[in-house]
């Protein structure tokens, strides 16, 4: 188990390596000056005696390789620098939004595992029945909505016509729990309908699987109950791929948040990316772009080791 977890944790540790290397790469080929970005915020052309000093200033005058040796190095500091727009450490502009976004995407993810698992069992032990069509429309009507239009509905009928939830914004936890965890509800709901129609449809899949194997049989034949044969024969062999398929999906809403929290004006990583890409600010793009992916590659690595746990097979492959 633990040359599996070394094994894992190297192959991470490479990814990250790339990934840094990508995104610094990128940003540099793609055309387009920050200096010019934040000299001509106004409209005017900017002077160029200006230009050249803020150049200089920010490091940006150096040869590609030495800005790149000197990206690394910050990297194995810590450090992911310091933003060229109000000059305040990346580190800490990522670290005051990234939480609200991981609440978020954690909150949702709890939603859809609640739902999704349950449901998806109780489809596949009506296989063919009318609770089993009834959720399979569910779940196609789930996934064919965008969430952005499931968060403008939810507002629209919440908020507006039935006026029981607020329509968005913020709140401390400290401040006012039950606020916050009020206004957290449909943002968490719309990411989460999407989610819970693909746990549906896993679990659903894998507890198929599992019914059919030999082991169910034969726990059925020993005179096990049926609640207890589904509980310690059937669904903790088919929650590997349901975790896989979870893992997967909450790194992709990573990403996949920035509308939603648009919508309900849920200050988290969008706005702060999206302002760093506006502006061309290098290291707040790097920094946001490096921190998701590394999430995403740590999220995933959890996923296979809690994987081996399930599934031994997995070890020793």
């Amino acid at each position: 188990m633990l040359a599996y977890i070394v094994k894992r944790c190297a192959v991470a540790a490479v990814m990250i390596f790339m990934v840094a290397t990508a995104v610094f790469m990128i940003l540099h080929v793609v055309p387009g000056d920050p200096v010019e970005v934040m000299l001509s915020a106004d409209g005017g052309k900017p002077d160029p005696a200006v230009a050249a000093e803020l150049r200089t200033r920010l490091g940006l005058d150096r040869p590609l390789a030495e800005q790149y040796a000197s990206y690394l190095s910050r990297l194995a500091r810590g450090d992911l620098g310091r933003s060229f727009l109000d000059n305040e450490p990346v580190l800490k502009n990522i670290a005051q939004r990234l939480p609200r976004t991981l609440e978020l995407i954690g909150a949702a993810t709890i939603l859809s595992l609640l739902v999704g698992i349950p449901l998806g069992v109780l489809a596949a032990r009506n296989r063919g029945r009318g609770i089993d069509r009834v959720l399979g429309t569910a779940t196609s009507l789930a996934l064919s909505v965008p969430t952005f239009v499931l968060g403008t509905l939810f507002i629209l009928v919440f908020a507006l016509l039935l006026r029981i939830a607020p329509a968005g914004g913020f709140v401390p936890f400290s401040q006012s729990p039950a606020t916050h965890l009020t206004l957290l509800l449909m943002p968490a709901t719309a990411v989460a309908v999407g989610l819970s129609a693909i746990i549906i449809r896993m679990t659903r899949s894998t507890v198929l699987d599992v019914l059919q194997q030999d082991w169910v049989r034969t726990a059925r034949a020993k005179g096990l109950r049926e609640p207890r044969v589904l509980r310690r024969h059937v669904v903790r062999n088919a929650l590997g791929p349901v975790l896989t398929v979870t893992g997967l999906q909450m790194g992709s809403m990573l990403g996949g948040t920035v509308l939603v929290e648009f919508i309900f004006n849920w200050p988290g990583m969008s706005g702060f990316l999206v302002r760093a890409v506006e502006h061309r600010d290098y290291p707040e793009v790097q920094g946001v772009v490096l921190v998701t992916a590394t999430l995403f590659i740590l999220l995933n690595l959890v996923v296979d080791v809690l994987y081996s746990v399930l599934d031994p097979q997995v070890r020793a492959s």
